[in-house]
């Protein structure tokens, strides 16, 4: 057989392109970089889709968001709303930024059409007013849909449109 090894074990830092001990490796071989001190990831977890900790802790396993609300979008599109609700996350909305009503139809014979502020991403046949949702849904029942119930009537009727 052979002889063993002789000498000193190496020691100091190693050679240079190679990270030490206990370093994430990146799919690029290097360690990964961040854009934030901390992270979102998916965590499929009822009550908390998404969870975050801290960027230098993320598994390699584990696709890193900015936001929650990038995390939710991209993860849970079916269901934004409910992970943008993930317990402890502070939800998704920028409290700077001013909600703005929209209105859709809803084929209710009371209520044609109505308005709610946060809508899911499968969510896109919306408008501005109660007139442009009539018009543009119910132009065969334009009247009938400025009644529909607690949305206070349109601003025009059809034939000043």
């Amino acid at each position: 057989t052979g002889t063993p090894p002789t000498g000193t074990p190496p020691t100091g830092t190693p050679p240079t392109g190679i990270p030490p001990t206990g370093t994430p490796i990146g799919p690029t071989g290097s360690p990964p970089t961040y854009s934030s001190p901390t992270n979102f990831f998916a965590t499929w977890k009822d009550g908390q889709l998404c969870n975050s900790k801290p960027a230098s802790q993320i598994e390699i396993w584990e696709e890193p968001f900015d936001t929650l609300k990038e995390c939710c979008n991209e993860k849970f599109s079916y269901d934004v709303s409910g992970c943008c609700n993930s317990a402890g996350m502070g939800g998704c909305g920028d409290p700077d930024e001013p909600k703005t009503l929209k209105y859709y139809p809803t084929w209710d014979q009371d209520q044609l059409c109505h308005a709610k502020y946060d809508f899911e991403v499968w969510e896109s046949d919306t408008f501005n007013s109660l007139d442009d949702c009539c018009s543009a849904k119910f132009s065969y029942s334009f009247e009938e849909c400025c009644q529909s119930k607690n949305m206070g009537g349109c601003t025009q009727t059809q034939q000043g449109r």
